[in-house]
């Protein structure tokens, strides 16, 4: 297992750890990497470790759909913090922002305004649709 840190300082833009194994890495951005891997409909069990670069409530609702032991990443919106609280995951952030667009701009990006009154499982079909992945 990696730490946050170390995290931070590599190029992936995402990881997910299965059991303490890497079962799934990106260097795409945005939310393609999350809706790629729950695509691929692994079998999860066990405990699930996310590392994400950026978190946003769109991303936070798709880790959401993976029954998540931790997220670690080093930025999140406070948004995604309402909703790990609501969902009741647990998380380790470096810096807490309004919204990602611009780290810490004044806007919500696409994808956030997407995920607003969505379920996790209509936001990822509405995400699906939108990137055809």
């Amino acid at each position: 297992m990696i730490s946050l840190e170390e995290f931070t300082n590599l190029k992936e833009s995402l990881i997910i750890f299965q059991n303490e194994e890497i079962i799934f890495s990106s260097f795409d951005s945005d939310i393609i990497p999350l809706v790629k891997f729950l695509g691929q409909k692994k079998e999860l069990s066990g405990k699930i470790i996310i590392f994400d670069k950026y978190v946003g409530r769109a991303a936070g609702l798709l880790m959401t759909k993976t029954s998540p032991s931790f997220i670690y990443t080093p930025m999140i919106s406070e948004n995604a913090v309402n909703l790990f609280i609501e969902y009741e995951i647990d998380f380790e952030a470096t810096k807490i922002v309004k919204y990602l667009m611009g780290e810490a701009s004044n806007e919500m990006c696409q994808w956030e305004k997407l995920s607003i009154g969505k379920c996790p499982d209509e936001f990822y079909l509405l995400a699906k649709e939108k990137l055809t992945v």
